[in-house]
């Protein structure tokens, strides 16, 4: 835990900018998410579970300037394990946003993110570290015609990296763009008709290897958005979309079919907040494999402001990853996930917190060795100054 004193924070820049340092002590049951059916020593594993503690150095800033509206954020991370030290990894996580507006027409968003952090190893399923970084770079523009109609358009770029060359077939660089005319009432409820393409690119081969495996997919995508506020107390954020991604090698991985996303916020009183959620989307390429995956799933995370200093929060949420053509595992298979959990927070000042909790991951699958389960134990703190 980060033993600071409160007390001596300050804000500098009239709260403008924040200096911040976290501490999280982290125990897991299953680090690297291990089958029953496997024997850790086949895969270089020591044990099972093992502790690790990171430490998290920041500085941010929120600095509006006329109309425009500056935002920038930097934090430095170095994570430690007991056991498995050939893991250990310094990561970062920087962004930059510029809200920029001419007036109350025309305005938009151009900024940049990077970042580098130790991949997940519920794909993994070995001791090796796969440090992934992540760039990307975005520009998006409003017209806002008339007070009852917006258009807007994005442009999109992005790129990630990962230090394991067996896991190298995973780079991905992307471009996207989109359209977007909006129907805005008064009380600023929106319904969107929008358009969207992008191109991804990856490796051809997995790391000095002979294996040929083009990644290369261009995907389309027609349908709708809506961010309406039913209530003051309620509040629902949707889309649905007609998608059709071809590749230009194994067809086995097209897709074409629906896909959408529903979530919706419920507060009953000014103490509880209730967040639920269900989806059916295509999987993250880079965090994936090189198979096509359409993920379904739902979640409900109810959160409890029990008084000003102390909130109790839960999660509950199933996901289903089905895996289309992978051309390294061959056929078609599907991972179903469980996961569970509870934290509490206190706040014993406006820019410090202590933060501690459990969650638990079951995961079956149709492969042997796919299946895990993992017990997540963790206590952070976190001082602004």
């Amino acid at each position: 835990m980060l033993l600071l004193d409160p007390v001596s924070a300050r804000a500098f820049f009239a709260d403008q900018v924040e200096l911040w340092a976290a501490q999280n002590i982290t125990h897991e049951t299953n680090l690297l998410r291990l089958s029953k059916n496997v024997d850790p020593a086949s895969v270089g594993a020591q044990q099972l579970g093992d502790t690790y503690n990171t430490t998290k150095l920041g500085v941010s800033a929120d600095i509006p300037v006329s109309l425009q509206h500056f935002l920038a954020a930097y934090t430095w991370q170095y994570t430690r394990y007991d056991t498995y030290s050939n893991l250990n990894f310094r990561g970062h996580l920087a962004s930059l946003d510029w809200a920029w507006m001419v007036d109350h027409r025309f305005y938009g968003t151009l900024g940049a993110n990077d970042s580098r952090g130790l991949a997940s190893f519920s794909n993994i399923q070995r001791n090796a570290q796969d440090l992934v970084t992540t760039r990307t770079a975005y520009a998006s523009g409003n017209w806002k015609a008339t007070p009852s109609w917006r258009g807007s358009t994005r442009l999109e770029w992005g790129k990630s990296e990962h230090s394991d060359e067996l896991r190298s077939v995973n780079d991905i660089e992307t471009v996207s763009g989109e359209l977007a005319l909006a129907y805005v009432t008064r009380e600023e409820n929106t319904v969107a008709a929008v358009a969207r393409a992008e191109r991804g690119k990856r490796p051809s081969t997995i790391g000095p290897g002979p294996i040929p495996i083009d990644n290369t997919y261009r995907q389309t995508a027609v349908g709708a958005t809506t961010a309406w506020a039913f209530t003051p107390h309620s509040r629902l954020d949707g889309s649905v979309f007609f998608v059709h991604r071809g590749y230009d090698a194994d067809t086995r991985r097209n897709f074409s079919g629906l896909t959408g996303r529903a979530l919706y916020t419920w507060m009953p009183t000014v103490k509880i907040t209730v967040v639920s959620a269900i989806y059916r989307d295509i999987g993250p390429a880079e965090d994936v494999t090189t198979s096509f995956v359409l993920a379904t799933g739902a979640y409900v995370r109810p959160k409890w402001d029990i008084t000003e200093k102390i909130a109790l929060q839960a999660n509950v949420e199933y996901d289903r990853w089905e895996y289309r053509g992978d051309p390294i595992l061959g056929g078609t298979f599907t991972h179903r996930l469980r996961t569970y959990g509870a934290s509490i927070a206190y706040r014993p000042t406006r820019k410090s917190v202590v933060n501690a909790g459990y969650n638990r991951e079951v995961r079956v699958s149709d492969l042997f060795t796919g299946d895990y389960e993992a017990g997540i134990f963790f206590v952070e703190g976190r001082l602004g100054f």
